[in-house]
């Protein structure tokens, strides 16, 4: 009886197993391509331009943050706020010298927006970033005269943009940061590039006439 038993276990294991392999495969749905984008990515890769490969790390995020923290008027705007109500604060004891305790409030109040505000900021970007399972992001871009794509590599379309757009060029030390908007960005490494000074004087060329090139040491 065991013997039985165990053969028809094994041939109820042997039927599942088969069932499993005739089971369809989910494939994923690409997205659908229209004939005009079809048609405007083969225009743009017959244009002249330039392209490079690189790849955005959790370093790269960091700096682009801390790159848009520091450049956010609204973010100066806060440290400003702070240190005039320090000021305010602090100055109480000249109208009401028994408020003399309105100094030990706005004299920090000043002092947390010249060195604290700032720093503290950038330290919660960096833990939020280390945070999060990050993977890095190989990104290619290509530039012409007219339009801009910038896609993950693994894409094989992706929308493109026009030079037009580009609201501001930004070279630093290390990156030249394009702009759609205040905190759509895309990013170049220079680190990455062999001919990193080719690349800089082909975008000088195409926003400096513009007045959409910056340079920031």
């Amino acid at each position: 009886m065991e013997e039985k038993e165990l053969q028809q276990e094994e041939e109820q294991q042997v039927a599942q197993e088969q069932q499993l392999e005739e089971q369809p495969v989910a494939q994923e749905e690409k997205p659908e391509v229209s004939e005009e984008q079809l048609q405007a990515e083969a225009e743009f890769f017959s244009e002249e331009g330039f392209e490079i490969e690189e790849t955005i790390t959790k370093d790269d995020v960091y700096a682009l943050n801390i790159y848009i923290l520091k450049n956010n008027p609204s973010n100066w705007v806060g440290r400003i706020l702070f240190m005039i109500m320090g000021v305010i604060v602090a100055l109480m004891p000249l109208f009401d010298p028994k408020n003399w305790w309105a100094i030990l409030i706005g004299v920090p109040l000043i002092a947390y927006g010249l060195f604290i505000y700032m720093p503290l900021q950038a330290s919660m970007i960096r833990r939020n970033i280390a945070k999060k399972n990050f993977n890095p992001l190989d990104i290619t871009l290509r530039m012409t005269k007219t339009k801009v794509l910038y896609k993950l590599k693994k894409e094989e379309h992706a929308p493109l943009v026009n030079v037009s757009d580009i609201i501001k060029v930004v070279k630093t030390p290390n990156y030249i940061y394009m702009h759609l908007n205040a905190y759509s960005v895309m990013v170049i490494k220079l680190e990455e590039l062999e001919n990193s000074e080719e690349i800089i004087n082909k975008v000088k060329e195409q926003f400096v006439p513009l007045k959409k090139y910056k340079e920031k040491h």
